[in-house]
């Protein structure tokens, strides 16, 4: 439940704002003294404040500049009975979110307290977008993307963004969108290969009630709901042939029809889209079409896989090592040479997400300051033994040559297996039991 702060000296003003509040589904406290609100504010979780202007001991556009210099991710909200044109541009200038005057409409004071609380969830969004999804890395391949993405965040061109799993196409949908005049706007993210074809058609494009079994009331679709923003179709190359000629309408129409509906609903959308197939052969082959594969393929931006761009790995480690070592509370502060030139030469199937799944396990199971190669040989050994790196030496003694060789091959083949030990039991025709015991003497670790 959001929690509203309403600070005011006059306790019938708070006690009929709180009724109404309360009224709507808001949980709300109440201040007569404006001395404590930043007491409040440290100690209580508060969405938005409800601030007057005038009180008696400090003023309002005091504790103004306290909240938004204090608290930014606050939004306030204005009230006052005695409010001049110059007092709310002075206050918006300094931060307020909105400005009421008394005597206070309920309307108005729903509408913007509501505007106040999405325009909070859009800040916290962004925070923690900035904090967690970087665009990490050295190479000129990341600097051109970077400013490609500064180049069209400033339009509505959609975006078609391809690359392999784990490079971050995300990432770089959301970075366009947070650059964009739509910013404060929604976006809104769908994969396309995670949802079954039966279901995605009505997350799209909603429904009216009645439409099939179980709609028992109407639901927007992804694409209403983020109308003034951006929508995201993520892996676009799995969208059923049958709903192409959907999205292709919204592309051309900008209109969208929920299932069971008659009614065209305009939409105002800036459209990304990703992929890590080949659309241009799947267009070919009759799976993807033409029309739209051109209306989507606007801007290209193509993302390397991190094995075609090894400069940017120091960086990356580097940088998920301290966020690890900060939300774990550990004191690792670097890797060892030796493990960044391992990084270097290893294929990262994975990409960064990969990488940084790697990293993470590491942190967690350091037990000094530095990331040795020692820690790496124990805790990820797939990363010593992969196939496109090692080349021991064919001279050695036969027992330590095929010890060599079984690492790789089994290390390779869990992966393969996705470290199911009975789906590894099929690949390679051995025995679960034996797979273990071969496993645990080749020093491979295996859950199962």
């Amino acid at each position: 439940m959001k929690k509203i702060l309403v600070v005011d000296d006059e306790v019938n003003i708070t006690k009929t704002i709180k009724d109404v509040l309360e009224d709507y589904g808001f949980s709300v406290l109440t201040l007569n003294d404006e001395l404590k609100v930043l007491n409040v504010l440290n100690t209580e979780d508060i969405d938005v404040v409800i601030l007057d202007l005038l009180m008696p001991s400090k003023s309002g556009i005091e504790i103004l500049r306290e909240i938004v210099s204090q608290f930014p991710m606050v939004p306030v909200i204005i009230i006052s009975g005695h409010g001049t044109i110059s007092a709310t541009v002075e206050c918006i200038k300094i931060g307020a979110f909105d400005f009421i005057e008394k005597p206070i409409s309920i309307e108005k004071l729903i509408s913007a307290v509501k505007n106040a609380l999405r325009f909070r969830e859009f800040q916290i969004e962004k925070n923690t977008f900035w904090k967690e999804y970087k665009l990490i890395g050295e190479s000129q391949a990341i600097r051109d993307i970077l400013e490609l993405i500064d180049k069209v965040s400033e339009n509505n061109s959609t975006v078609l963004i391809t690359g392999e799993n784990g490079v971050g196409k995300e990432v770089v949908a959301r970075l366009i969108h947070y650059k964009s005049p739509r910013k404060n706007e929604q976006f809104v993210a769908i994969n396309c290969a995670a949802i079954p074809d039966t279901l995605l058609e009505s997350e799209l494009f909603g429904y009216e009630k009645g439409a099939f079994t179980g709609a028992i009331s109407s639901r927007k679709g992804k694409i209403e709901i983020a109308d003034k923003g951006t929508l995201f179709l993520d892996e676009i190359g799995d969208l059923p042939l049958n709903l192409q000629p959907k999205i292709l309408r919204v592309i051309q129409e900008r209109v969208v029809q929920r299932l069971g509906g008659n009614r065209e609903i305009p939409v105002d959308i800036r459209l990304i889209c990703s992929t890590n197939r080949d659309l241009r052969k799947m267009v070919k082959e009759g799976s993807f079409r033409e029309d739209l594969f051109y209306r989507i393929n606007v801007i290209p931006i193509h993302i390397p896989p991190l094995r075609e761009r090894k400069e940017d790995i120091p960086a990356i480690a580097r940088y998920y090592l301290g966020e690890f070592s900060k939300s774990y509370g550990k004191k690792v502060s670097d890797f060892e040479d030796e493990v960044l030139e391992v990084f270097s030469k290893y294929h990262w199937y994975g990409n960064v997400r990969e990488l940084k799944n790697i990293v993470e396990r590491l942190v967690i199971m350091a037990q000094s300051d530095k990331i040795s190669i020692e820690d790496v040989k124990k805790y990820t050994p797939e990363i010593i033994y992969d196939e496109v790196r090692v080349n021991f030496d064919i001279l050695l003694p036969y027992k330590q040559a095929k010890e060599e060789f079984e690492k790789i091959y089994f290390t390779k083949m869990l992966q393969k297996a996705n470290g199911n030990i009975s789906k590894l039991s099929e690949l390679t025709q051995l025995d679960r039991t034996y797979l273990y015991r071969k496993l645990q003497s080749l020093g491979i670790r295996v859950e199962d």
